[in-house]
């Protein structure tokens, strides 16, 4: 896991790397997120609703997924 925060409204979001410089996926949790930290490896469960992307800017695209809850935490 890259980073945990708190989005405008108030839900935690993590944002988990890939092998894509500047690229995340953002899961936006359905609940508490427990007391997972950056840098855990976690298994999360959650709804795809879409993949952002700038093409023009050269800037690499996110993942988006919603109503996430935890799996694991190892």
């Amino acid at each position: 896991m890259a980073d945990i925060s708190t989005d405008q409204l108030k839900h935690t979001v993590v944002k988990l790397k890939t092998a894509t410089d500047g690229a995340f996926i953002n899961c936006e949790m359905e609940g508490a997120a427990g007391s997972i930290k950056a840098g855990d490896k976690i298994t999360l469960k959650g709804i795809c609703n879409g993949y952002l992307f700038e093409a023009d800017l050269g800037i690499p695209g996110d993942v988006n997924f919603n109503r996430c809850y935890l799996i694991k935490n190892k």
